[in-house]
């Protein structure tokens, strides 16, 4: 059987798009786990980061990046929060309680809460930017580089 150039040009073209798609959903999926309030599949996600290419590589790094500036905001919202049922200055203190008891035990509920997901929140910050820490970024490849063209 014989193939044209342009029936061989066709054909690659259908498989490179294949195999791009497929990687995407690949990404989305990382992008996903990454992005997990399960700790096993949080850490799945990083370890799985570690086997990228360097093309995708590049926009998971970009992702996690994003993904830290995020979480950055959840952990000062998470301290704010404790800091103000500490003082019992709680914005969300709901007006009907009929004690001092009452009160106390909700800032209280309110308070740990909030510490623990700080801490929750610390951890996976720090896991993060350990990961991105380790990323060889002089290896990634941009879609957009200069010098691709």
């Amino acid at each position: 059987m014989k193939v044209t150039n342009k029936q061989l040009r066709q054909i690659i073209k259908e498989e490179l798009n294949r195999v791009l798609n497929e990687n995407e959903n690949h990404l989305q999926k990382l992008v996903t786990m990454l992005k997990s309030e399960d700790s096993e599949t949080f850490n799945q996600a990083i370890q799985l980061t570690n086997s990228l290419e360097p093309f995708h590589r590049a926009e998971v790094y970009d992702i996690i990046k994003s993904h830290i500036s995020e979480l950055k905001k959840q952990l000062f919202r998470h301290e704010r929060d404790a800091t103000q049922a500490r003082k019992g200055i709680n914005y969300r203190v709901n007006p009907g309680f009929t004690s001092q008891e009452e009160l106390k035990s909700y800032l209280d509920s309110v308070q740990q809460k909030a510490e623990m997901e700080a801490e929750r929140t610390k951890s996976r910050l720090l896991e993060l930017e350990n990961l991105l820490s380790k990323f060889e970024t002089s290896d990634m490849v941009y879609v957009n580089d200069p010098m691709m063209e």
